[in-house]
């Protein structure tokens, strides 16, 4: 039977090794750094990539991939379901695209993004896409739309960050994360000015930005 001192020395290591677990936890999570927008490192000009009728791979698998893109258009609810299979096609074969690692798998996503009357608005933000391979098939995990874009890899798992141009003063910032096996999260999302809203000063030397809801 175990002494009454060596029992207490038993519990005592035991509530130091659960509070130094504890403060483990929560120093990690103090130093966790807040999202920082990189924002003079957004690309805006995704639209010279190649387009999908182009790309250097075998004629079926391109063939499945821009059936796959005119399908997930097909949903869109901006009026694409009301065009026909060759137009949604020819929509589909003449997006720009990328491929890039948004889940740290090693195995890159497709990124695609349209250009034209039909999957823009008046002040550009076009519809993208990002897809996930499975062998053959490719699975739409994000539909949404975006002017401006960038991954960013400086934190502890790569972001999709996609902002998009409401009017000369304001956008819209949206970051997305890429769990392995699922949809994309929706991280942050923020409102975003560019100068006074009243026109009463000069455009900011960097952009302010304004927490919102996790909505789109």
């Amino acid at each position: 039977m175990l002494s009454g001192t060596i029992l207490g020395r038993m519990i005592t290591s035991s509530r130091l090794a659960a509070i130094c677990l504890l403060l483990s936890s929560v120093t990690t999570k103090a130093v966790e750094k807040p999202f920082h927008w990189q924002w003079r490192k957004m690309d805006d000009s995704f639209w010279q990539r190649p387009i999908l009728r182009q790309m250097k791979v075998k004629n079926d698998d391109r063939v499945a991939i821009i059936d796959a893109v005119a399908s997930s258009l097909k949903k869109d609810d901006g009026g694409l379901r009301d065009l026909g299979d060759a137009d949604l096609y020819d929509l589909a074969s003449n997006e720009s695209y990328e491929w890039a690692d948004l889940d740290g798998d090693g195995a890159p996503e497709l990124i695609t993004m349209t250009f034209g009357a039909d999957t823009c608005g008046a002040v550009g933000n076009c519809i993208l896409q990002v897809f996930r391979r499975h062998g053959t098939k490719l699975e739409l995990v994000l539909i949404t739309g975006a002017q401006y874009l960038m991954v960013d890899r400086s934190g502890t798992k790569p972001l999709l960050v996609l902002y998009t141009h409401e009017s000369a003063t304001e956008g819209d910032l949206a970051v997305y994360s890429f769990p392995r096996r699922s949809n994309a999260t929706f991280e942050y999302h923020y409102n975003v000015s560019w100068a006074p809203l009243d026109g009463s000063g000069s455009a900011y030397s960097q952009p302010h930005l304004d927490t919102l809801p996790l909505t789109r």
